[in-house]
């Protein structure tokens, strides 16, 4: 279910260990940029993050991540 819903920004910053700040600077980015993460509002201050553009971004930005969320 949660591909569908997408990811808080939470649950990305506890699994990866970066900040919420980091999250939205890399949500903000330019799409061309590399550490660009896409994101889409659910509230006016709330991003999600589907599952697959989480895959994308730890695949571009993390040597031998291990992805696996529960």
């Amino acid at each position: 279910m949660p591909q569908r819903l997408g990811l808080t920004l939470r649950q990305i910053g506890e699994e990866l260990q970066i900040t919420n700040q980091t999250i939205l600077a890399n949500i903000k980015r330019d799409p061309s940029h590399r550490l660009y993460l896409k994101a889409f509002k659910v509230a006016p201050k709330e991003y999600r993050v589907y599952w697959e553009d989480l895959v994308d971004f730890i695949n571009r930005n993390y040597v031998g991540a291990e992805i696996k969320f529960t």
